[in-house]
C-alpha cells in the first residue's frame, strides 16, 4: 500500500479540526519529570498525553466524589 501524502491541505483540516474540537495548554514541570512521565506511559502502553489525561480525570472524579485527601492527612487545621 503506497504511503499517504501528508499534504498541506490535510495539514490544515487537521489544524481546523484541532482548532474546533481540543482545548490546548501549556505544563510546566521541574526538570527530570517530563522523562518520568514519560517512562511511566510507556510502560502501561499510552501516549504521554493519554498518561495525563487519564490521571486529570482521576483527579477529578475523586474531587467530584469528594474522597480526595492531600498527602498527609485531612484539610482540617490541628
Amino acid at each position: 500500500m503506497p504511503k499517504r501524502k501528508y499534504t498541506d491541505s490535510v495539514k490544515q483540516s487537521n489544524r481546523t479540526w484541532d482548532a474546533n474540537n481540543l482545548d490546548r495548554m501549556s505544563l510546566a514541570l521541574p526538570k527530570g519529570k517530563k522523562a518520568e512521565i514519560q517512562a511511566a506511559a510507556g510502560r502501561v502502553g499510552e501516549s504521554m498525553n493519554q498518561y495525563i489525561k487519564g490521571a486529570i480525570d482521576q483527579r477529578l472524579a475523586r474531587d467530584a466524589a469528594g474522597t480526595d485527601q492531600p498527602a498527609g492527612g485531612t484539610d482540617e487545621a490541628e
